[in-house]
């Protein structure tokens, strides 16, 4: 995910949102995501992904988006697990959306990987033990080989999942 240009209206640079506001609670319960080897990259300004009302599970991924607001935002009623990620030179890693009773949760495995001034933040305790527990098996990647991981299979062709055509 990457922007070419400044777009006019900032808010457009904001890739992936899960959940559509606070007040659309019929999300809740329905809503169960992952994120794994994408890269998030030049003029994302957040929402890599934000997210409300459940379970997502983000790992394996590339930051690099220098100059961002935040990388993972934190809304209301969520479980956010974050595993072997390569954080680049991006400011907050995660940030808090949510407030009072309806206080979202993430947590974070020491595979993360924070490089060039990316630091842990220190706003929210890591609910990593008491956090979902994925349904599905997964391998995770060394923390830090995913930047070479994530852009050397970057691009059209370059990885192929058998399934799709032209690939």
């Amino acid at each position: 995910f990457y922007y070419t240009s400044t777009a006019v209206n900032p808010a457009d640079r904001y890739p992936c949102l899960v959940g559509g506001d606070d007040l659309h609670t019929t999300d809740e319960g329905r809503l169960r995501v992952t994120y794994h080897h994408n890269w998030w990259g030049t003029l994302c300004q957040g929402r890599m992904p934000r997210v409300r009302y459940g379970p997502v599970h983000v790992f394996n991924n590339y930051y690099s988006s220098y100059g961002n607001e935040y990388c993972i935002g934190v809304g209301i009623n969520c479980q956010i697990r974050v595993e072997n990620n390569y954080f680049d030179n991006v400011n907050m890693p995660w940030e808090n959306y949510s407030g009072g009773d309806t206080q979202g949760l993430i947590g974070w495995n020491s595979g993360n990987q924070f490089v060039n001034g990316a630091e842990i933040p220190t706003w929210a305790p890591n609910d990593y033990n008491d956090i979902f527990i994925p349904p599905y098996s997964y391998t995770l990647d060394d923390g830090a080989d995913i930047k070479d991981i994530v852009m050397n299979g970057a691009g059209v062709g370059k990885i192929s999942d058998g399934n799709s055509p032209g690939q």
